[in-house]
Order: C-alpha cells, then sequence, then structure tokens
C-alpha cells in the first residue's frame, strides 16, 4: 500500500472518529438538560363587537277604532299608520311559528314575582326593588267605544294574564334594556308554562304591534295583530280607529 493511500485512511479514520466524538457530546448535553417548554403565545385580544341599540320611545296607550282599512292614530296631530292586511289562515301551516323560551335558559334564569300590572306593563320585585318592565314590541290599546267597562278590557285582559304570576325576562340585541324614561324593556315569559306574554296580547286583540323601531319578533307580532283583526278578537271586535292618548 503507497503511503497516499494510507494517509487517506487515516484522515477518513480522523473524520469518522470527530464526527462520533461530536455525536456523543451533542447527546450528553441533551440528557443533561431537559429539554426548554415551548414559548408561550399571548392570548390573543378579542374586541367586542358594538352593537347600536335603539331606545324604545316613551310609552303611550293607543285607542283602538277601527276605520275601513286604515289605522289612524293621533298623537297631536293626526298620522295615517300603513294598514296591515288582515291575515285569514285556513290551515295550520299558514301559522307563523311562536317563538319558545329554551329549556336550557330557563334553567339559568331567574323568575321574578309580578306585584302589579299596569296596562302594557308589569311591576316585578327585582333585587328587592320594585321595577316597572314594559313589553318589548306591544303597544297597549284600549277600546274606543263609550263606556268604562269597555275601555277596561285590555287591562282586565293584562291583570288576568299576569297577576300574580312569575315571569322571566329576556331582552333584545339591537334595543336599549330600558326605555326614555327608564323602565325596562323586554320580552316576559310566564313560569311555569313559558308562555309568551308579548305575542299573547297581540294574538288575543289586546294589543298592537309597536311602529318606530325593530326587534327580532317584530314580523311575527305583526302577522298575529293581522290576525286578530280578521278573526275579530279582543278590541278588534267592532270597527275601530286608533288615536294615541298621553
Amino acid at each position: 500500500m503507497s503511503q497516499k493511500s494510507l494517509l487517506k485512511i487515516v484522515a477518513i479514520s480522523a473524520g469518522a472518529a470527530a464526527l462520533a466524538l461530536v455525536v456523543a457530546f451533542q447527546a450528553a448535553l441533551s440528557i443533561a438538560a431537559p429539554p426548554r417548554p415551548p414559548r408561550p403565545r399571548p392570548p390573543r385580544r378579542v374586541v367586542p363587537r358594538r352593537v347600536r341599540r335603539v331606545v324604545v320611545p316613551r310609552r303611550r296607550r293607543l285607542v283602538v277604532r277601527r276605520v275601513g282599512p286604515k289605522l289612524v292614530v293621533r298623537h297631536g296631530k293626526t298620522v295615517v299608520r300603513p294598514a296591515r292586511p288582515p291575515v285569514v289562515v285556513r290551515t295550520v301551516t299558514d301559522l307563523r311559528p311562536v317563538p319558545v323560551l329554551p329549556a336550557a335558559t330557563i334553567k339559568t334564569s331567574t323568575a321574578y314575582k309580578v306585584v302589579r300590572v299596569d296596562d302594557d306593563a308589569a311591576v316585578v320585585m327585582k333585587d328587592g326593588q320594585k321595577t316597572t318592565v314594559r313589553l318589548l314590541g306591544v303597544e297597549s290599546a284600549l277600546s274606543a267605544d263609550a263606556g268604562a267597562a269597555q275601555k277596561s278590557q285590555a287591562a282586565l285582559f293584562y291583570k288576568g294574564l299576569l297577576a300574580g304570576e312569575w315571569v322571566y325576562l329576556s331582552y333584545d340585541d339591537g334595543v336599549a334594556h330600558q326605555d326614555a324614561d327608564g323602565n325596562l324593556v323586554a320580552y316576559l315569559h310566564r313560569a311555569p308554562d313559558a308562555m309568551f306574554v308579548n305575542l299573547e296580547a297581540v294574538r288575543q286583540g289586546y294589543a298592537l304591534a309597536a311602529d318606530g323601531y325593530e326587534h327580532k319578533h317584530k314580523a311575527t307580532l305583526e302577522f298575529y295583530e293581522g290576525k286578530a283583526q280578521a278573526d275579530h278578537k279582543g278590541l278588534w271586535a267592532t270597527k275601530t280607529e286608533v288615536s294615541a292618548v298621553d
């Protein structure tokens, strides 16, 4: 074997030995020092979505007197309210579904005792205080017929529906939780049957679907107002027009 070949073999052996030493050294370091934990990332900042809530106008009562196909509202000056066509229902499938309070929501919600009923508002005991709660999406209606007994039909209906009962309150994300007078504005569901009180008042013809602001159940309330008119229920039993009373 030539000297050149011998030197080549020695160089290759020395390189392999050096590589083996490096690998052994790295292995010893990895055994001696535990691996570093992953560096935690800072939590992602979630910016809450800002919802511009509609403030419900001040409370007003409407005297209902239907004249032909139009509803006339007198509030300082005469305003013609757009007529809603009567809803004639022939089959169950024609009805709009009634909003239901989920059972999971009921389990986590607080029911409040109704201590007084005032037209379209219920006075409840909330946090140890008497709090007035208006029915969201509803305007109170009184009969325009002469006679105190007929004018109190709506008031008697509300008392029969809510007096002495317990109610759950739920709110609309697009509507402020208080009106211009500081009263709470909410959907009411009666305990224990979870009846949607706001809708029931309109469906039975003792309230009107409120105009002037949007909410998630507006189309349903307007539908059942038209059905109450077509069925001549409650205050729609006679021909009426609508005028506002402060």
